[in-house]
């Protein structure tokens, strides 16, 4: 995400994401089918984290992040203090940093 202009200053824009991400729109044909159509149907991605930038200009201010647990409980880490929060609030914040897990797949590993 683009949160600072050339001169260094803060861009305040709401820029909003979602929980759930697909690319599919962007595949070509090929990539959703294959060249057998025997394909799985294309991967889709889950927010797991959020990075946070507070303050006006990147040399100063204070960055924080939003993560999800296992579970897909959601936490506030700032600093030592680390508080529960909800999905609500996380979609709210204005990110710097957003970070997505690949699901529907039965293997970690990039294909």
């Amino acid at each position: 995400m683009k949160r600072f202009d050339i001169f260094g200053r803060k861009i305040g824009s709401v820029v909003s994401f979602p929980e759930e991400l697909s690319l599919s729109q962007y595949l070509s044909p090929a990539a959703h089918h294959g060249p057998t159509h025997q394909q799985p149907p294309p991967p889709t991605y889950r927010l797991c984290g959020v990075t946070i930038h507070e303050g006006s200009t990147r040399s100063h201010g204070h960055y924080h992040a939003m993560v999800k647990d296992p579970l897909g409980r959601w936490y506030d880490m700032d600093d030592c203090v680390v508080t529960r929060t909800r999905l609500a609030e996380v979609l709210a914040q204005r990110a710097y940093l957003l970070f997505y897990v690949r699901t529907g797949t039965t293997s970690a590993a990039p294909q």
